[in-house]
């Protein structure tokens, strides 16, 4: 009988134990005699103990739900119990049931309100529930309990970063480099940081002294390949090079190792190789999807049409908040939203909120129900007063990112889905919808990791194609939809005369010149999306030359129609001709 099947069997033979054990703890004292109350007593410890061994050898097995129950079990007979309530909670965690896991780290915490570890659980808890105030509060609060709890540091260094708080991440990154020197949260946080602040040189140097200690660190050498220009003798293409040979890695670590290499390959000439690499990663990278399907999207961006026809629109006029004037960058990923972002926040009157979720947690609570449109007796009831939710919401959210400033952008390129829900939201909006060269653009997609899991698309050539063509489609609606209201510029256009686009630009958002728009790789802010280290350099001109050496691979990323969608048999019009 092997260790597990024992502990399997041990447990088997507490059940009774356990049980009573309970039931005793169910019966008022008053009716029971002192020995009794003794008997019952021993007998809860014995089963407390039995049942907290138990659950210890559980978890070393990877047994969490016998683990689990175990322990809901020991609470029971000592509500008392802060460790069985911490581990609890770090089942729950693993079992991705955050709400039972705050409550059990809350619980834990009553009993022990000085544990700075039970602190910063709470708080990684909270983060995954996306209360990310709250979850600084509770780092904070175990700082303030243990000032060297490094961990709660790389917590609060990365809510600062996401934040685009620069001072406040460098001092939570130096404290966390202090504590631990050569730690690699820090030190990769750290790179982070100056990426985004676009000291790219500091950038390399702490990535440098972490690959010294850990040569084959991935996110490391993933991150250097974004600040670093290889040639052919570099020895760190032979390292990727090892790394991406390694076939005991997981796919998703191999999928980013791949990503670098390319870059690798890329950069000393090798173009070849570079591409045979690259469709392998992103092959890699597409397996982590197996759920997705591109005709989910079209079906999507196709309902959307018949959605918002001039009827639609029209009765949901006066729903949304007028006299706010937010700038929405929209279009594909890469297409040039970080650039323009970037010339718009060098602007007075002009706060980047950067890349914000909230248009599409919005329209998703609101209007869609598991990634489709809801069905129009659902939507065209609540529609009006559903516009005026959301735009209350939105401004409730980004009105402490704005701070002084009269404007602010939201640059998520995927909000041109929700170009209709913007305009009925906030009718003074403006949109400014990037385009690029169609091969380049869609080749910056498939040669790009995206950490989101939003991107599932970009890593196949032949599903690409069409998702370009159906967004094109749906922007043309916007356009005839909404005339006069979004602005299309090209990111060419934009590189080769800046001046004239910046101009043209800046007077579509009813903003005064100023020549500060020129000088936007001067702008002191913190950028961190992909483009973190194109923007902080002056701008070049022209057609991307990255993707001249492989254009002719790159057929599928042609012009042609979108994929035929399944008919939407629910009747929400037709869409404006």
């Amino acid at each position: 009988m092997n260790s597990l099947a024992t502990v399997k069997a041990s447990h088997e033979k507490l059940k009774p134990l356990l049980q009573l054990a309970l039931q005793f703890g169910d019966r008022a004292p008053a009716s029971l005699t002192a020995q009794e109350r003794a008997s019952g007593e021993n007998l809860r410890q014995l089963a407390r103990k039995a049942s907290r061994d138990l659950a210890s050898l559980f978890i070393k097995f990877d047994c969490i739900e016998d683990a689990g129950a175990l322990l809901k079990a020991i609470v029971a007979l000592d509500p008392a119990d802060g460790d069985a309530w911490m581990k609890s909670g770090e089942i729950s965690f693993r079992q991705g049931d955050y709400p039972t896991a705050a409550a059990c780290f809350a619980k834990a915490l009553e009993l022990s309100p000085g544990n700075a570890d039970l602190h910063c659980s709470l708080g990684r808890t909270l983060l995954k529930r996306g209360l990310r105030q709250e979850a600084k509060s509770s780092f904070e609060n175990a700082i303030s309990r243990d000032p060297a709890h490094y961990a709660s540091l790389i917590e609060l260094s990365m809510i600062a970063l996401y934040g685009g708080n620069s001072t406040e991440a460098a001092t939570c990154i130096d404290r966390a480099l202090a504590i631990q020197p050569d730690g690699v949260a820090a030190l990769i946080n750290a790179a982070q940081l100056n990426i985004g602040i676009g000291n790219t040189a500091l950038a390399q140097d702490y990535l440098s002294r972490l690959l010294a200690s850990h040569p084959d660190h991935v996110d490391a050498h993933f991150l250097m390949a974004k600040v670093k220009t290889y040639s052919p003798a570099d020895s760190d293409v032979a390292v990727l090079d090892n790394l991406w040979a390694e076939r005991q890695m997981g796919d998703a670590q191999r999928a980013r190792v791949g990503f670098a290499l390319f870059k690798a390959l890329d950069d000393t000439g090798a173009h070849e190789q570079a591409f045979d690499v690259l469709l392998k990663a992103n092959s890699l990278r597409r397996q982590a999807f197996p759920d997705y399907r591109l005709s989910r999207d079209l079906d999507l961006m196709e309902s959307l049409k018949h959605l918002f026809t001039p009827d639609f629109t029209a009765s949901c006029q006066g729903a949304g908040i007028c006299g706010y004037r937010p700038v929405f960058i929209v279009g594909l990923p890469r297409s040039g939203t970080t650039l323009t972002e970037q010339i718009l926040a060098s602007h007075s009157q002009v706060h980047a909120c950067g890349e914000l979720d909230l248009m599409s947690s919005l329209v998703k609570r609101f209007f869609l129900d598991g990634g489709r449109l809801k069905d129009p007796d659902q939507i065209l009831p609540r529609a009006g007063a559903n516009i005026a939710a959301m735009a209350k919401a939105y401004l409730t959210e980004v009105a402490e990112k704005q701070g002084s400033k009269t404007r602010f952008t939201d640059k998520m390129p995927v909000n041109f889905l929700w170009a209709g829900f913007i305009r009925l939201m906030f009718p003074d909006a403006r949109i400014i919808h990037m385009q690029r060269d169609r091969i380049a653009n869609g080749f910056a997609l498939f040669s790009t990791y995206f950490d989101s899991a939003g991107m599932q698309y970009s890593y196949d050539l032949d599903e690409i194609g069409p998702y370009m063509s159906a967004s094109g489609d749906l922007m043309d609606h916007w356009r005839r939809l909404f005339p006069g209201n979004v602005l299309d510029v090209s990111y060419e256009a934009l590189t080769e005369d800046l001046d004239a686009q910046a101009r043209r630009i800046l007077k579509f958002c009813n903003l005064d010149w100023e020549e500060n728009c020129l000088e936007f790789h001067k702008t002191k802010r913190m950028v961190l999306t992909l483009s973190a280290a194109q923007v902080i350099k002056p701008i070049y001109s022209g057609i991307d030359r990255r993707t001249i050496p492989y254009r002719h691979l790159l057929s599928s990323l042609e012009m042609h129609e979108s994929l035929p969608v399944l008919p939407d048999s629910r009747s929400f019009g037709e869409p404006c001709g």
